[in-house]
């Protein structure tokens, strides 16, 4: 396995109002279905995130490490 995996993925901006950590929360429910969607990410950890504003989304890269 690669030292690290990124998974790209996009968010609608918009007041994130879901949790109380807002776009936190949608990063955090991100992740999880990001591992239910790929079984060789279940035993990987979430190593860092990367965020950019593209017009009005958010491109999210997520990095796991084993």
């Amino acid at each position: 396995m690669a030292r690290f995996v990124a998974v790209p993925l996009t968010l609608e901006r918009r007041p994130f109002r879901d949790g109380p950590y807002g776009i936190v929360d949608e990063i955090r429910r991100a992740v999880e279905r990001t591992k239910r969607a790929h079984p060789g990410l279940a035993h990987c950890r979430l190593a860092d995130v990367a965020l950019k504003k593209r017009g009005d989304r958010v491109q999210v890269t997520l990095y796991f490490a084993p």
